[in-house]
């Protein structure tokens, strides 16, 4: 259980709305951290945002990408 609560997906408002929806469209399900940083709309599209430019200054492949993704999740103990 999270110390912060996490806000209804159901009841936001852009931006915030907008990236849940693209991550529910992504991944089939909201991601736990972004309904958290959901509270403060400023954070959640700077972290959105963050991780659109990594992903399209593409410095490494997307393969080894999501390699290194689970191998994080694996050590943090994280289902991937």
């Amino acid at each position: 259980m999270s110390r912060i609560s996490s806000i209804d997906p159901n009841e936001s408002r852009p931006p915030v709305s907008e990236i849940l929806s693209q991550q529910k469209e992504t991944w089939g399900q909201f991601l736990n951290p972004y309904l958290i940083y959901a509270r403060r709309p400023s954070i959640v599209a700077g972290i959105a945002n963050m991780w659109g430019a990594l992903a399209e200054s593409a410095l490494l492949p997307a393969k080894l990408t999501s390699l290194i993704c689970r191998r994080v999740a694996s050590i943090n103990g994280c289902v991937f």
